[in-house]
């Protein structure tokens, strides 16, 4: 008959548990994500639903760190990204990334469509 040996809890090793500043949960470092321009720490779950959300919505191409008071305002970079969501959430990223370099803003458009024709509009004569 074997029996249970008795183990004081101080030689049980606990992983300690990080705390994340979207969910406020704690969880092991394992189920953790680092940013690395900026070492915000968040769990990979909230990380992961805030970068799917800005992507999705098409509100930021360079993706920030969600901590409003990040001392070093980093952003993720994008193999951070890549390992982060699915392919087709990527793809959308990148489209929207090249969409907003390639393509002037709202405001740049309506002053360029008012100088687009150096002849200026024929005047009726009778």
């Amino acid at each position: 008959m074997t029996t249970a040996r008795y183990r004081p809890t101080w030689d049980l090793a606990l992983d300690p548990l990080v705390s994340c500043k979207l969910c406020l949960g704690e969880f092991p470092l394992e189920q953790m994500t680092t940013i690395t321009q900026c070492q915000c720490v968040f769990c990979t779950l909230c990380l992961k639903q805030y970068v799917e959300l800005l992507i999705k919505e098409g509100l930021e191409t360079a993706i920030s760190c969600p901590d409003s008071a990040c001392p070093e305002r980093g952003h993720l970079l994008e193999n951070e990204i890549e390992c982060m969501v699915a392919s087709e959430v990527m793809q959308r990223h990148k489209k929207l990334q090249f969409e907003r370099v390639s393509s002037p803003g709202l405001s740049e458009v309506s002053s360029l469509n008012q100088n687009v024709c150096p002849i200026a509009p024929k005047s009726k004569s009778s």
